[in-house]
């Protein structure tokens, strides 16, 4: 990479103070009473004038400027979920093209990013570029994660761009920002846009199950899909984890509203994950969707005690009015705010604060304040 050397004045207003000071100088050297040699009179005019020098130049700002041919090129692409390998693989070739047609004095480097970025390839005069590079998470897309790293990594000298191969679709981060800085910084930026593929698309838009139910009533799982072509789709049904079945179903372009009737036995907590798969779906990500429903039976208890054997009239008593009790110690307090809502009453005895963790009194606060649930504390020894 050639270099080049210039410089400026910024200030040149302070260069006239340069004749009047020269002259200031030597007159003081010509009037001045103490004896020196020859030899030694020159030497001291000199530094004095060397002195006068540097300080007026210094006034005037004088900036060495390097120049640097070339260009410095960062390219940055998105290999996040929502480019498909097709895009991701065209714009690698069109880097490669750059690569092949660019002067021999610019440099080119590579970055690539999703919900984190790396660092490929450094800026070089020539590097190739692999068909299959770092390996980063590619679950979202933080594009001002991208252009900080980019920023940092361009050499310090020469001209500095960035060329960003991206979707645009955002989700972490504010890339707006991120790309002012850059350029504040000297770093221009360029965008390629990879757009978005067209192609047959299913998504779950709305999976819908009603909050609370009795045992053995039927209900309906709803769930409200979007395709954008007419055509097949499975969709899988599961309860806890378990899949409960699956069934072939005949979508139309637009909204459609499947129901699954249900019907639950056992009184408890449970989890609800619906899963459609069509083929060609070109974003699988927006598939799936879950939900939970709380199955009432009779009433059930949560007894939170100290000392369960000193509980035991208590333990007792609930069981004889044919609640669904269930004790545990002030640890095992359920960490789910949503397994806390399937009670209808929790009885804390003998349980101090301090027994408690901070986010078990704030669970325990919210399903009494915000969902109903029944709240009775005994003791206090």
């Amino acid at each position: 990479m050639a270099v080049s050397v210039k410089f400026q004045i910024t200030e040149p207003l302070w260069l006239w103070l340069l004749l009047p000071s020269i002259a200031w100088v030597g007159w003081l050297a010509w009037t001045s009473s103490v004896t020196l040699s020859p030899v030694r009179r020159m030497v001291s005019l000199a530094l004095r004038i060397a002195v006068v020098f540097a300080l007026v130049f210094a006034l005037a700002e004088l900036r060495r400027l390097k120049r640097v041919e070339g260009m410095n090129v960062l390219f940055l692409l998105d290999v996040s979920d929502s480019v498909s390998s097709r895009q991701q693989a065209a714009a690698r070739e069109q880097v490669r093209e750059f690569v092949r047609e660019k002067p021999p004095a610019d440099r080119a480097g590579l970055i690539v990013f999703g919900a984190e970025s790396g660092l490929e390839a450094n800026a070089s005069p020539s590097f190739e570029v692999a068909k299959n590079g770092a390996v980063v998470p590619t679950e979202r897309t933080d594009l001002a994660g991208a252009l900080r790293l980019a920023v940092a990594a361009l050499p310090e000298y020469g001209q500095r761009r960035l060329v960003l191969f991206s979707d645009g679709n955002e989700n972490v981060g504010d890339a707006l920002g991120a790309a002012i800085s850059a350029r504040t910084l000297g770093a221009a930026v360029d965008v390629v846009p990879l757009g978005q593929e067209r192609g047959a698309d299913v998504a779950v838009e709305r999976f819908q199950l009603p909050p609370r139910v009795n045992q053995n009533v039927t209900f309906e799982a709803k769930v409200l899909v979007q395709a954008s072509e007419p055509g097949p789709a499975t969709v899988q049904l599961y309860r806890n984890d378990q899949l409960l079945g699956q069934q072939v179903v005949q979508l139309d372009a637009g909204r459609n509203l499947l129901a699954f009737p249900q019907s639950i036995s056992e009184p408890g907590f449970y989890t609800f994950d619906v899963r459609v798969n069509s083929t060609g779906d070109v974003v699988p990500q927006n598939n799936r969707a879950a939900g939970f429903v709380i199955v009432r039976g009779v009433p059930r208890v949560l007894l939170v005690s100290q000392d369960p054997a000193a509980d035991a009239p208590l333990m007792g008593a609930l069981r004889s009015g044919e609640f669904d009790l269930r004790v545990i110690e002030p640890s095992r307090l359920p960490d789910s705010l949503a397994e806390l809502q399937s009670y209808d009453a929790i009885i804390a005895s003998n349980v101090a604060a301090t027994d408690l963790t901070r986010d078990q009194q704030l669970r325990l606060q919210s399903a009494v304040r915000d969902f109903g649930v029944g709240f009775v504390c005994l003791g206090g020894d």
